[in-house]
């Protein structure tokens, strides 16, 4: 497709699309000017007022009551320099693909398969950010 013109010269550039990747080139279509990787989209959950209540819930009892936690899962995601590095399919970098399959594959599992009723388990997850130092 044609992408925006060149700010110094007012030459056209195009823009190609290959997988998450987005290509920009010159005029001629022959001489790549730059690319980047475009993010993946994840769609957000609808929550009820059902599940709303719930985590309410749950959030109070954990509060008062923390013995009741039927697992408590502690999740370290290093956020050096390195994870800013680009090479993780479908993610912008490997940090957005951490996170990005913690929301997929561990959070989203578990509201799908929660019973919005059931009181019975309390799951707790704590999120650690590795930086220079550590955040909760």
């Amino acid at each position: 497709t044609k992408g925006h013109p060149d700010r110094k010269t007012g030459l056209p550039r195009w823009k190609y699309n290959y997988g998450n990747v987005v290509y920009i080139t010159d005029y001629t279509s022959e001489k790549e000017v730059t690319c980047y990787k475009e993010a993946v989209s994840i769609a957000l959950a609808p929550i009820s007022e059902e599940m709303l209540d719930r985590h309410k819930c749950v959030k109070r009892i954990i509060d008062e009551e923390p013995h009741m936690c039927t697992s408590h899962f502690v999740v370290v995601i290093d956020q050096s320099g390195s994870m800013r590095k680009a090479d993780v399919n479908g993610f912008c970098n490997r940090s957005q693909a951490a996170f990005g399959c913690l929301a997929l594959e561990c959070i989203a599992e578990q509201l799908t398969q929660t019973n919005a009723g059931m009181v019975a388990d309390i799951d707790t997850l704590t999120l650690v950010e590795m930086n220079d130092e550590a955040s909760v």
